[in-house]
């Protein structure tokens, strides 16, 4: 009897749970279900691309070509869905592979193909009303992206519906776990603190997933139908900005800010900066357009405006906005807030106590104020910079220093002269070769491009907007760092990954040190190792010297402590 009874509670356990599991699915697929933009004439609507030469491509509203090792610089323009339906055609195969390296690492995260499916299901029903806060346009520009996204990823949903949660990733990732994906620093100098007096603005973009998607870059061109004119530093699919300057001399960069966990969507970070960029000619503009918008996470839109010559920075959370402007002749920003409505927010200290902004930031300030007048050289040499305060050997690597080592892109703005230079790879380290904006948007589509010296030379085609060596425009690469610093790293990132997975080749803790003997993560890794086999009086020997080094985060010290 009892048995009997069992199975039967079993049974309503199991038709429940059952039932659950279908009606998910059902809201997922059904109630999520995100409505594609309707564009007229999309059947008669045509783009035949065209090869003209190895890694180049055009069609009738774009063309993209390689200019170097990583690198490839995209022109489109037109209607939102003309700009889309050229990106995607223009990049099909590298969307596919933009997207592969983000599942891969997805799926490192989160092995079974099911719990991924079920992710996304959620991931659609917090964005289920992500329509209502994208402009119409970008939905357009996105679904014409989406038409040439790969049918290989069919398991992850409708492409369309892929490619817009794909524009809302960062926020929800960067708001749910607060994940260090993003932590990068920026700054802009003016008046007595620049060469010539003029605006300059450097950046790096510490976003990492793997090398695998950071592998191509796209430096972007857009001429859309409506607002101005601008370039962006991007990847195949993305539509948003986390890097740019348009033709009026305003540019945007994105740092991201500690973010409580959000309640629902609203507009992504990267599609609003894309709204400042297409929109704005000063900093009121900008302001005006952040004010109009609602976001679901905290994040600093750092801008610089030729117009107003100078720059701030608009903090923007969820519940509030304000710009902090420090009314001198310089800026910096990592990853805290600075102005007065947010300084003393709760998750703001918390940021600024346990994390690596503040260092990052006093870095940088020590930086500018011992090497002042700057000029591009010089903004190049503070965003290759690996050390701590007061040159301080802290490790390479260490997220406290402005050169991490895993820059997605490393970029540098003259708005005034509408120069952007782009740092060539490894990291920041290759030479930043250089643009002239006005040149490009005012070259009817017979545009050059940039040779490997970054001169003017066979590789430059029509050479309408290269800026040439000879100029002493383009900056050089770091021969010093590349010769010695990099060979060291590459080998201590190859076996710190060896050791960290269970390998231990013959004298593996020496070469580890050999390579990277100030860092703090290079005794951390061996002190985990030994500990794992049992040794624990060598595990806490590393873990005191571990102790004696500059340790990334309180986080990274108290984990240590606490073996």
């Amino acid at each position: 009897m009892l048995r009997r009874r069992a199975i039967k509670i079993f049974l309503y356990i199991l038709a429940g749970f059952l039932l659950v599991i279908s009606g998910l699915y059902i809201y997922f697929r059904i109630v999520t279900k995100v409505d594609e933009p309707e564009i007229e004439g999309l059947q008669q609507i045509s783009m035949e691309r065209v090869s003209s030469g190895p890694d180049e491509y055009s069609c009738t509203h774009g063309y993209i070509r390689k200019v170097r090792e990583g690198w490839w610089e995209m022109h489109l323009k037109g209607s939102p869905f003309e700009i889309g339906f050229a990106h995607g055609l223009l990049t099909r195969e590298l969307m596919a592979d933009q997207e592969r390296a983000f599942l891969e690492r997805l799926g490192e995260l989160i092995p079974s193909k099911f719990y991924q499916r079920f992710m996304l299901g959620f991931v659609r029903y917090f964005n289920r009303n992500l329509e209502e806060y994208i402009r119409p346009e970008y939905q357009e520009e996105i679904f014409g992206i989406s038409q040439f996204a790969s049918p290989e990823f069919g398991f992850m949903g409708p492409a369309y519906a892929r490619m817009l949660n794909y524009h809302a990733a960062h926020d929800l990732g960067h708001a749910v776990q607060n994940m260090n994906l993003v932590a990068c620093t920026a700054f802009a100098t003016w008046k007595s603190k620049s060469a010539d007096s003029g605006l300059i603005v450097g950046r790096n973009f510490d976003f990492f997933i793997n090398g695998d998607f950071a592998k191509d870059k796209i430096l972007c061109f857009i001429e859309p139908d409506s607002g101005y004119s601008f370039v962006m530093v991007t990847w195949a699919g993305f539509a948003g900005v986390v890097s740019g300057m348009n033709e009026k001399g305003l540019t945007v960069t994105l740092n991201a800010a500690k973010s409580s966990i959000p309640m629902g969507a609203k507009t992504p970070v990267s599609l609003l900066a894309r709204e400042i960029l297409q929109y704005a000619s000063n900093i009121e503009e900008a302001y005006r357009i952040a004010q109009s918008r609602q976001t679901f996470v905290a994040e600093s839109f750092f801008i610089g405006s030729a117009a107003d010559h100078k720059a701030v920075v608009i903090e923007k959370s969820p519940e509030d906005i304000d710009i902090y402007d420090p009314d001198t002749n310089f800026v910096i920003v990592t990853n805290h807030f600075q102005s007065n409505t947010f300084l003393r927010d709760p998750l703001n200290l918390e940021n600024m106590q346990n994390e690596t902004s503040i260092y990052r930031h006093e870095r940088m300030r020590e930086l500018v104020n011992d090497n002042a007048p700057i000029d591009p050289g010089i903004a190049a040499a503070f965003l290759r910079d690996y050390k701590g305060l007061e040159e301080k050997e802290i490790g390479l690597g260490n997220e406290k220093a402005v050169n991490q080592f895993i820059a997605h892109h490393s970029v540098i703005f003259q708005p005034e002269k509408r120069r952007i230079w782009i740092a060539g790879p490894p990291w920041q380290l290759g030479q930043y070769w250089a643009y002239d904006v006005d040149t490009v948007f005012g070259a009817d589509g017979n545009h050059g491009g940039v040779d490997n010296d970054g001169g003017i030379g066979n590789d430059c085609r029509d050479a309408k907007f290269c800026v040439s060596t000879g100029t002493g425009i383009s900056i050089p690469a770091d021969t010093l760092q590349l010769a010695t610093i990099y060979p060291n790293l590459q080998k201590y990132r190859s076996l710190a990954s060896r050791i960290e997975s269970g390998e231990f080749p013959p004298g593996a803790a020496d070469s580890l040190i050999k390579f990277n003997p100030e860092y703090f993560h290079t005794y951390r890794i061996l002190g985990d190792y030994f500990k794992t086999k049992g040794q624990k009086n060598k595990a806490e020997d590393y873990y005191r010297i571990a102790l004696e080094k500059e340790a990334p985060s309180a986080g990274d010290r108290e984990a240590v402590i606490g073996h």
